[in-house]
């Protein structure tokens, strides 16, 4: 299934994998000098992968095919095989206890289903429309609480790079919610032009993500008064990428990101005086993509 899902990109399998073994290097590498209490927090998001085994249909479905014992088998090779990235990380660390305690948790959790999402309806901050942050918000509510939870440590501890990397993490969260194309009919019910539902599109995610972004921003500046000017810059430059993939996004709609689309995004983020450039690009090509479904 993995080897699927990055073919559909464009992507030769161990090409992705090599891309993603460098990208979860480097991020380890950079999480630990810059978080504090990083082993602990470091854990809990191997944890958080190894949890989404453990969804209650998967594993019915697991249990309908396969008997016990090669179920149980299945289960925990799984949950190892997540771990083992994070594990190797913090064997390179000498972090044995974390190892331990990460290692028993997999085996243990290979063993129930656990439910992700309530069961109940989950109130949000956000109307119906558009879609993306209340369908969004349910999906990944728990990240929200570890970024919360990140600044909350990063004021403890004095550590504002932690606190930085809480409110990157919102951003990325919340760019997760336009990753995926949504059906046509989703986008022709708009009663208006290509050039204003991409407005619509952007203006709503700037204010439903400032809901969620703000009270960290808040608190860092208060506590970290002196990184103000920083705390502006990511809020601005966080907002200006995620409008640049949801431009991205129409720009080949229906279909997903091709490479050379994601390669130029890559480059925007990477050398910013380029976004000049990118965003009028994408705009146009947007609006020449989305036309035909407001004729």
């Amino acid at each position: 299934m993995a080897n699927r899902h990055i073919r559909a990109f464009g992507i030769p399998p161990l090409v992705g994998y090599v891309v993603l073994l460098i990208g979860f290097v480097g991020f380890s590498f950079y999480f630990f000098q810059k978080a504090g209490w990083a082993v602990y927090i470091y854990v809990l998001f191997g944890l958080s992968f190894i949890a989404k085994f453990s969804r209650r249909p998967r594993n019915d479905l697991l249990k309908i095919s396969f008997r016990k014992k090669e179920y149980r088998t299945i289960r925990i090779v799984e949950n190892l095989l997540t771990a083992l990235p994070f594990a190797l990380f913090l064997a390179y660390k000498l972090e044995l206890w974390a190892i331990l305690g990460l290692v028993f948790l997999a085996v243990l959790m290979a063993s129930g289903n656990y439910q992700l999402t309530p069961t109940k309806t989950l109130p949000t901050p956000f109307f119906k429309r558009p879609f993306e942050f209340t369908v969004g918000f349910r999906k990944t509510f728990y990240w929200f609480g570890l970024a919360y939870f990140l600044t909350f440590m990063s004021i403890g501890v004095g550590n504002f790079n932690l606190g930085a990397f809480a409110m990157m993490l919102m951003y990325f969260i919340t760019l997760s919610f336009y990753s995926e194309p949504e059906q046509e009919f989703y986008v022709w019910i708009h009663s208006m032009t290509s050039g204003r539902f991409l407005w619509h599109k952007m203006k709503t995610y700037a204010i439903y993500s400032s809901l969620l972004i703000l009270p960290i921003m808040i608190a860092l500046a208060v506590i970290f008064s002196e990184n103000i000017g920083v705390l502006m810059g990511l809020f601005f430059l966080g907002h200006i990428y995620v409008g640049l993939v949801i431009l991205a996004k129409y720009s080949a709609y229906p279909s997903k990101i091709n490479i050379p689309d994601g390669f130029l995004i890559g480059l925007s983020f990477i050398f910013p005086p380029i976004l000049i450039a990118t965003i009028p690009f994408f705009w146009r090509k947007s609006r020449h993509r989305l036309n035909s479904l407001f004729e």
